[in-house]
């Protein structure tokens, strides 16, 4: 998972406005993210969004980061 952000990363630094393409990205991983019986991986996955984002410019707290990515989309 590590890897896989890290290069999600360097590729969003290339873009426009990287934190927004971040939102985006994030958002859909968090939607694919596999429940698993202790919940860890769906805890750990915003904390380290969030990170990457406070590198791209995000300056919320944590609780702050979670909400969009928890938010569904209408359809």
């Amino acid at each position: 998972m590590v890897v896989r952000l890290g290069l999600v990363r360097e590729e969003m630094r290339s873009e426009k406005d990287p934190l927004a393409v971040h939102i985006f990205v994030s958002r859909r991983s968090y939607r694919h993210v596999h429940h698993t019986k202790s919940g860890k991986r769906r805890d750990t996955f915003p904390r380290l969004s969030w990170q990457s984002a406070c590198e791209l410019g995000f300056r919320g707290n944590l609780g702050e980061w979670e909400r969009p990515l928890e938010a569904v989309p209408k359809k």
